[in-house]
């Protein structure tokens, strides 16, 4: 394996749980009631960004699913 490549999937990898535990927590604050703007933009944006990591490693599964996650925040952004 290319040792650039391990290391840039390995920072992916971290970012992408960080963002997933934002993920779980801020759904979990959604479903109990918060609506607060920033919170759905800060959801948006960790969404958005593991779609668009995930992209470059051709994970395209990921990426779908984030696409779908995206558009669901979209609608909640939107009311």
């Amino acid at each position: 394996r290319n040792p650039m490549h391990e290391q840039m999937r390995q920072t992916f990898l971290a970012e992408a749980r960080d963002l997933v535990a934002d993920l779980d927590d801020g759904l979990r604050r959604l479903r109990a009631g918060d609506r607060d703007p920033e919170l759905i933009a800060r959801l948006f944006r960790a969404a958005h960004s593991i779609k668009g990591s995930g992209g470059m490693f051709g994970l395209v599964p990921l990426v779908g699913f984030t696409h779908v996650v995206e558009n669901l925040l979209d609608r909640v952004r939107g009311g």
